[in-house]
């Protein structure tokens, strides 16, 4: 295949027309799905966009601008069309470069076992949280759990794979105050070791053992309205959460706050975010609720209510949430993905009981690897044909999401959430749901764009 970046009178070019423009004060971001594209144009551009969805050559381009108008400079129009070709965004001579394109996306499957992994110390919990994504699985009961020296036996297995960074979670971990000594052991030893905990019981369990065991520590606070925290997580929750806040942030600890984002406190979150600062909190990171069951819908924030939200917040989304990270550093950028996220490819989650899952949204039975205490982590990683069913699935395997312009972006959205929603891995999440995701996505483009802008104009400065 001959690459055009040469435009001659002779060439025959043309914009596709599958593409999602989206309005912004000084243009338009236009996304194109076939090339996973994304440009910030002006409305001349625009105009010039335009005219290129019926191929034509650059003679006729040129005469088609003058109608309208607009008449570029010698070699201007030329110089636009080749960046333009070069970038992918153009189809010269029938050339759409999808060879090229196809090579660069595509990500090879690794079958080393990632460096991260999220352990969930007891299935218990001292809460009720009302979106809970594990709610099918509290338990009260310590019979499945393991015993100190088979969770040093596991951690000391997880360690010797090249596993360096280990999130510690649960139900609620600080339940297992007893396996805090083996986590410390694994600090000691070179690995980052984090905590996630609602933070009811970090008093009772001892900041000083908890600043030894943990590099950082996560803590669950949804609100700084207390009967909206209580609403969500428990009655009581939040003064004992503030509190291990106010503790762990005198230490000197990185402290953050997850803030996880329903109907309830999507209007509150800037606020919440500053007092959260002000108390000791390092960053307060906003989470938009991933239902765990068709019932959670009604908790997640409207479209409106997201869209809001993404304008409000526009500072911490890029600073704290990476969302520029999906585009090069310029105004021509490239997104996408082949798979909807790291499960079983970059993370993997530990159960109590010792069994390897993909990740902490799919620790069902039917995803179940095999277990550590009865199998090597590194065979269970590359033998085990459940986790190779997850780490393989991509859009391709949702019949309704094929078609759809943000296929590159989205890719079905998050799979734990299909499974609970569908009870299938390949399930579609729902128009409701989905037509919020594109809103999102929707502002989450422009954001993102607008943030490499802006690092762009700073790194020239």
């Amino acid at each position: 295949m001959t690459e055009c970046y040469e435009v001659s009178n002779s060439s025959v070019i043309a914009f596709p027309t599958k593409q999602v423009r989206i309005p912004v004060n000084d243009g338009h971001v236009v996304y194109i799905p076939e090339t996973s594209r994304v440009l910030h144009v002006n409305e001349a551009t625009i105009k010039l966009l335009d005219i290129l969805t019926i191929p034509c050559t650059l003679k006729s381009a040129r005469r088609r601008l003058k109608n309208l108008g607009l008449s570029p400079g010698p070699g201007e129009l030329e110089e636009v069309l080749k960046v333009l070709i070069q970038k992918k965004c153009l189809i010269c001579n029938g050339d759409f470069l999808s060879e090229k394109l196809s090579a660069e996306t595509k990500q090879p499957l690794s079958y080393e076992v990632p460096r991260y992994a999220s352990v969930h110390l007891t299935d218990r919990c001292n809460l009720s949280c009302i979106y809970c994504y594990n709610k099918r699985f509290r338990s009260k009961s310590k019979r499945n759990e393991l015993s100190v020296n088979h969770w040093r036996r596991l951690i000391e297995s997880l360690l010797e794979s090249g596993v360096d960074q280990i999130t510690v979670t649960g139900g609620e971990p600080l339940l297992r105050p007893d396996l805090l000594p083996i986590f410390s052991e694994a600090r000691r030893s070179g690995a980052k070791l984090g905590l996630i905990t609602n933070g009811c019981l970090v008093e009772e369990t001892g900041i000083v053992e908890i600043v030894d065991a943990f590099d950082s520590v996560t803590l669950s606070l949804d609100s700084h309205l207390e009967d909206v925290a209580d609403t969500l997580r428990g009655a009581g929750s939040y003064t004992l959460a503030l509190s291990a806040l106010k503790s762990l942030s005198r230490t000197g600890i990185q402290v953050r706050v997850n803030c996880v984002v329903t109907k309830l406190n999507v209007d509150d979150y800037q606020e919440s975010r500053r007092f959260f600062l002000e108390k000791g909190a390092c960053s307060v990171i906003p989470m938009i609720l991933q239902p765990a069951s068709s019932k959670d819908l009604d908790l997640r924030p409207t479209a409106e209510q997201l869209e809001l939200f993404l304008d409000k917040n526009y500072d911490v989304l890029t600073s704290e949430c990476g969302y520029e990270e999906l585009y090069n550093n310029s105004k021509i950028g490239w997104v996408g993905r082949k798979r909807s996220c790291g499960a079983a490819v970059s993370e993997f989650a530990v159960g109590s009981d010792g069994t390897v899952y993909p990740c902490r949204m799919l620790m069902e039975s039917e995803f179940a690897g095999g277990n550590m205490l009865e199998e090597d982590l590194q065979n269970i990683w590359t033998s085990s044909s459940v986790l190779d069913s997850v780490r393989k699935l991509t859009y391709d395997s949702i019949e309704e999401c094929k078609n759809c312009d943000f296929f590159n972006i989205c890719i079905g959205g998050c799979r734990g959430s299909a499974f609970k929603i569908t009870g299938e891995l390949g399930g579609w999440i729902g128009p409701e749901l989905c037509h919020e995701n594109m809103q999102f996505l929707r502002h989450k483009l422009v954001i993102a764009m607008r943030a490499v802008q802006e690092k762009g104009m700073e790194n020239a400065k």
